[in-house]
């Protein structure tokens, strides 16, 4: 999968609430708050946490690609069919690229694209 973020510091965190659990990495995480943060400059690596458990886990996106998603502005994007629903995308992580993490193959005419916007968080 893929994220992207947009130019924040490489100390700051951009943060948002899934209403939803998700799947990514082959693991699925419940509803909740989390942290999103790039964590290898080099490498089109992220990390997802939950802010209650801090428990976090490590994402290696297939595709980084320049991007104008969202207007510019960081967020992350789900797939979300009758199976439930998966990172597909960030974007705007780092410098206006995009994190992607697979594109839906299948038609499905009840599946739907979630995207939320990524805030800044406070450091801890």
């Amino acid at each position: 999968m893929t994220l992207a973020v947009a130019a924040f510091g490489a100390d700051r965190k951009l943060g948002f609430h899934a209403e939803f659990p998700f799947a990514v990495a082959g693991v699925t995480l419940p509803a909740g708050a989390y942290t999103v943060e790039r964590t290898m400059p080099t490498a089109p690596v992220v990390t997802l946490r939950n802010a209650a458990t801090r428990r976090g886990t490590m994402v290696n996106f297939a595709t980084v690609a320049a991007s104008n998603e969202n207007n510019g502005k960081p967020a992350i994007v789900f797939f979300c069919n009758n199976t439930g629903c998966s990172v597909a995308a960030i974007h705007n992580l780092v410098g206006g690229a995009s994190h992607i993490g697979f594109e839906p193959k299948v038609k499905d005419p009840k599946a739907q694209m979630i995207s939320l916007n990524l805030k800044p968080v406070q450091a801890e």
